[in-house]
């Protein structure tokens, strides 16, 4: 007998044909890692005193430091990846389950991230003092040069940080040392966190130019920087991997299929949480009803393939198509920007996410409670099978 979801690869509605990319008797296993690196918000909280870290919390990343525990689950990615839809629209992602498109896109990625999108504004390129003064003028910086750099700043700031110090540093006509420890912060999370890039790669020298405003580089569109980076991983993700699956398994009976995910998967991860509620019921817990969203859930689990692969086939999944704001999320900055009027002949107007509804909540949470009793944890870790 053929399962549940066989039978709905494709969906129409009265405007869009929704098509899987990859067929459900395609689907592979795979090991998956994500390159960004939420310890990064560790570290930070670590080396940053406190004077530095109120002002981290000041800037427009300040609200990450208040990120629970949250494990990168591959398999719950991997799996959505598998149901992505063939579709024209570069600027966003479509998910098809159970005949319904989910949609993955700008206004998603803001009301998980709460970074701001907008206009891509020029700013001063002919700064580099920060350059100058903490990498020695070199043209080109490595990934694992910035953290280093800036963990030895940190060391050098708490040695500095007496009154007298301080007073020697404004009268030599030095920068403030504290702002400099903080500029560097704010770049080690833009590459390490929102970009997700591999500590050999190097950082982008537009960045180090624009930190030295701290004026401009809050007000510069990330929202738009990192949910196009982020996307742009997603959508390529498995391009060609079924065939190389295929092709390893005939030639040394390989098992899987293993990529790496750049840009901020994480909020690909709560984005499934909060559309398939089943997902983040199983495998997170909501603490929280604030925003942005990304800051109202935590996990440890790591789930095996087989077990989400047999989650996407339950005939009474609860799915949400789009998500949309509550009251209060609609008067944040981050998503004034973005329209979420859903018209009266929306195809996915019953189906769109409410926060303020608690039937879905339940629903799952009865569910949960009759299959599972305990939540099945993995190895630490930025990758898992």
């Amino acid at each position: 007998m053929a399962n549940t979801e066989e039978s709905n690869e494709m969906a129409t509605t009265s405007s869009t044909i929704f098509i899987q990319k990859i067929c459900n008797e395609d689907h592979f296993p795979s090991k998956v890692a994500c390159l960004s690196h939420i310890i990064v918000i560790d570290n930070i909280k670590k080396n940053l005193n406190e004077t530095q870290l109120e002002m981290f919390k000041k800037s427009c990343f300040g609200h990450f430091l208040g990120m629970a525990n949250l494990k990168f689950s591959a398999q719950i990615v991997h799996n959505m990846l598998l149901r992505q839809c063939d579709i024209r629209r570069e600027d966003e992602m479509w998910i098809l389950v159970h005949s319904k498109g989910l949609r993955f896109s700008a206004s998603e990625f803001a009301l998980i991230t709460g970074l701001k999108f907008g206009n891509i504004s020029q700013f001063d390129l002919t700064s580099s003092r920060i350059r100058d003064q903490y990498f020695n003028g070199e043209n080109k910086i490595h990934n694992n040069r910035l953290e280093e750099v800036f963990i030895s700043l940190c060391k050098k700031g708490k040695r500095t940080s007496t009154k007298r110090a301080k007073k020697k540093a404004k009268l030599s006509g030095k920068s403030n040392l504290d702002e400099d420890i903080v500029k560097l912060a704010l770049l080690y999370f833009v590459e390490h966190v929102l970009l997700g890039k591999e500590g050999k790669n190097l950082i982008d020298l537009q960045w180090v130019q624009l930190v030295d405003s701290l004026e401009e580089f809050n007000k510069y569109p990330w929202g738009r920087i990192c949910y196009e980076r982020t996307l742009f991983g997603l959508q390529r993700a498995l391009d060609k991997r079924q065939s190389k699956y295929v092709e390893k398994k005939k030639r040394r009976n390989a098992t899987y299929e293993a990529y790496a995910l750049v840009g901020f998967p994480y909020a690909f991860q709560i984005w499934a949480y909060e559309v398939i509620p089943l997902l983040g019921m199983k495998y997170a817990s909501r603490i929280g009803r604030s925003f942005p969203r990304i800051l109202n859930w935590t996990s440890i689990a790591t789930p095996k393939y087989t077990e989400i692969q047999s989650l996407f086939v339950e005939s009474n999944l609860s799915l949400h198509s789009i998500l949309i704001p509550t009251l209060e999320e609609r008067e944040q900055e981050y998503v004034k920007c973005f329209e979420f009027e859903v018209e009266s002949n929306d195809v996915f107007q019953d189906d769109v996410n409410d926060w303020e509804k608690d039937e879905d909540h339940e629903e799952a949470e009865a569910y949960t409670t009759a299959t599972t009793t305990t939540m099945k944890c993995g190895k630490k870790g930025d990758s898992s099978n």
